[in-house]
């Protein structure tokens, strides 16, 4: 701040010290004016640079985060993929996707979002034709054919 008057001065450099600056005041009588302004101006570059520097290594950090979100979206894809179509070659009977759907219902009620459950309507008819292979009449079907 070039002077120190009481009307311009002071009440200057009191609103820049409450917004958290650096505030040299100088008289016009200082001798070394120039060395103060040329101090004042290089920490204000240093400032600038410092929050330059932040931001480029903010926005670093956000486009490794987006790589690293879009690498492991695409491996759980290709995982999912690949027990999708192991699951189609191998062409299971309803027996065994009843069987693995009730070793899964465990592990689905454990879960947090376990508030409404959806039932598909591939276990019903597998919990169907998994339970008719137990009824009676079913083995004496068997048992017949």
């Amino acid at each position: 701040v070039l002077g120190r008057s009481a009307i311009v001065g002071r009440p200057m450099s009191w609103l820049l010290l409450r917004a958290h600056a650096t505030v040299t005041t100088c008289h016009r009588h200082t001798v070394d004016r120039r060395a103060a302004i040329l101090t004042a101006e290089g920490v204000k570059q240093s400032q600038i640079l410092t929050a330059q520097g932040e931001q480029q290594a903010a926005i670093l950090r956000a486009e490794g985060d987006k790589q690293s979100a879009v690498l492991r979206a695409t491996g759980e894809a290709e995982a999912v993929k690949k027990v999708f179509d192991a699951i189609h070659e191998a062409d299971p009977d309803p027996k065994l996707l009843a069987y693995q759907y009730l070793q899964a219902l465990p592990q689905i009620a454990a879960g947090d979002a376990n508030k409404v459950w959806v039932v598909p309507a591939e276990l019903t008819q597998a919990l169907g034709s998994f339970s008719s292979a137990f009824t009676p009449q079913a083995r004496d079907d068997k048992l017949e054919g």
